[in-house]
């Protein structure tokens, strides 16, 4: 069995397609919002090490265009695509 790991640190922008349209995914990112209410509960923003802005991002957009032949190669989830 191969095995693909792909960990984009922070996606976003709104989704939309067929997993939208059935509930499987959502419509808009739950990193971001975790993030400030993260911040907001400590009154300020989080700090990594040394602070420079080193994380990267990827639009929602360029994320599925990644992953869709995983999921469209996998039988079961063939049929939503």
């Amino acid at each position: 069995m191969k095995t693909y790991i792909i960990l984009p640190s922070d996606i976003y922008g709104l989704a939309s397609g067929e997993l939208v349209s059935q509930g499987i995914q959502h419509r808009r990112s739950v990193q971001v919002p975790e993030i400030i209410l993260g911040s907001l509960d400590r009154g300020r923003g989080g700090v990594i090490g040394a602070g420079k802005n080193i994380w990267n991002n990827v639009h929602i957009d360029d994320c599925s265009y990644i992953l869709r032949p995983f999921f469209v190669f996998t039988p079961v989830l063939r049929h939503l695509f």
